[in-house]
């Protein structure tokens, strides 16, 4: 007994010092310079389809770690929709992390991360974040996605959200998820850099609103969006794309991520 204890005692602090741990088979990934622990929901990681590396690994860059993740073509996801066809695309592929804890949003709250492009991106509506408020009970649709689509930066913001149906009879209505003008910025101007992605949103009744700054630089403030009353909000971080055959390899890094609540300093 003695025995068996001092190895689980030692499993435990190996798997607190690299930042990942388990539970119910699930792995786990946080670090010193996080105050979010992301939760590996959907079977990852997986080796890559064409490469065999990781779909998600920690590496080491500079004397820091950060989460690499690694999305080739064919990677289908091991989330339950991703092999359906839906959304005009014939499967889904996926190397994405969420985050274990659902959030707060009785006061506006802040979102940060940065991120550093590696290599790709170049394919249509390749999202590496997300603001989702789905559950089993609360089938919404993501709220925020922001993502490359054919080498450009895209932020999609969900509108139209009818909860109880329209007073002309309408059926209750999810919303669709709609691009926000915004400065023109190619993912080829980022790649190889890090860069720090900030969001601050408040919502409340329904309607929220959510601003965004891309290393300090303002690239949205408070554009409106809708949201169903039942969403429990947390964020997504990884590769999520339409499968095809026209894909190609990416690498992305995550590093610093964090949420805070309350009141927001500029």
């Amino acid at each position: 007994m003695i025995r068996w204890l001092t190895l689980s005692c030692l499993v435990f602090l190996f798997s607190a010092a690299f930042g990942t741990s388990a539970e119910a088979g699930r792995r786990q990934y946080s670090d010193t310079d996080w105050n979010v622990i992301l939760l590996d929901n959907c079977g990852m990681p997986v080796p890559s389809a064409r490469s065999g590396e990781p779909s998600v690994e920690w590496f080491a860059q500079a004397g820091d770690r950060k989460l690499k993740f690694v999305l080739d073509p064919g990677d289908v996801g091991r989330c339950s929709s991703d092999s359906r066809r839906r959304h005009g695309a014939p499967y889904w592929e996926r190397a994405e992390l969420r985050q274990l804890k659902m959030m707060s949003y009785d006061a506006p709250f802040e979102i940060r991360f940065s991120a550093q492009f590696l290599e790709g991106f170049t394919n249509g509506r390749e999202t590496f974040f997300q603001l989702h408020g789905w559950t089993h009970a609360c089938t919404a649709a993501p709220l925020v996605m922001l993502k490359s689509h054919h080498g450009s930066l895209r932020l999609e913001l969900l509108q139209g959200v009818v909860e109880n149906g329209s007073p002309l009879g309408g059926a209750p209505y999810r919303g669709q998820l709609r691009p926000v003008s915004m400065e023109r910025l190619l993912i080829r101007d980022l790649v190889g850099a890090e860069h720090v992605f900030r969001s601050r949103l408040s919502m409340k009744g329904g309607y929220g609103v959510f601003s965004l700054w891309i290393d300090d630089r303002l690239m949205v403030d408070e554009v409106p969006f809708t949201y169903q009353s039942c969403v429990t909000p947390r964020i997504k971080l990884g590769i999520y794309r339409p499968g095809g055959d026209a894909n190609r390899r990416s690498v992305l890094l995550i590093d610093d991520v964090w949420v805070r609540s309350g009141a927001l300093d500029e």
